[in-house]
């Protein structure tokens, strides 16, 4: 397996459940953004040694 240029998959946004109604009073856009969504992503390179914390501070994500 070669190694790839990009050390990590092409991130894609993963979103909630499909909206299928609308409450009255509301928007298709409202509902949407009270789903819950988040980006996922791979690392290849599994021989280097990834400190994840450092990734996640220059990426400016609150870490719990």
């Amino acid at each position: 397996m070669e190694i790839p240029e990009l050390p990590y998959t092409v991130p894609r946004v993963v979103k909630g459940r499909v909206i299928k109604k609308v409450p009255a009073g509301s928007t298709m856009e409202k509902e949407a953004a009270k789903q819950s969504w988040y980006v996922e992503f791979f690392f290849h390179n599994s021989v280097r040694f990834l400190d994840t914390d450092k990734v996640i501070k220059s990426l400016g994500i609150a870490s719990s």
